[in-house]
């Protein structure tokens, strides 16, 4: 909640809090945790 872009109070952060509140509930495993597993690419290359 610390970058400017999302909301502070009103219905928007209302719904917010209650989209995340489901997302939580939907994919924490027994111990209460979320795991995001992501795949990232990375390009190397040499300065000739």
């Amino acid at each position: 909640m610390s970058v400017s872009y999302l909301p502070r109070e009103g219905s928007a952060y209302e719904q917010l809090i209650d989209n995340f509140q489901e997302l939580y509930q939907r994919f924490r495993d027994e111990s209460g945790f979320i795991y995001m597993v992501y795949r990232t690419s990375v390009h190397l290359g040499e300065k000739q």
